[in-house]
């Protein structure tokens, strides 16, 4: 069984939005990678941003 670990979940309105974001977070150098939402969360287009809460 994988050790859960705390992530920082963004979920987006639309697909473009989640796209622009990041594309917006590799220009940064931001940490973290776009992921199916999680089943717990219903809104938007079904892709969220995960990554280290230590991010945000």
């Amino acid at each position: 069984m994988r050790k859960k670990e705390r992530r920082l979940i963004v979920a987006f309105y639309t697909t473009h939005d989640a796209m622009a974001f990041e594309e917006y977070c590799a220009s940064c150098g931001a940490e973290g990678r776009l992921i199916p939402l999680p089943r717990e969360i219903s809104a938007g287009c079904g892709l969220a941003w995960s990554a280290p809460p230590d991010d945000e």
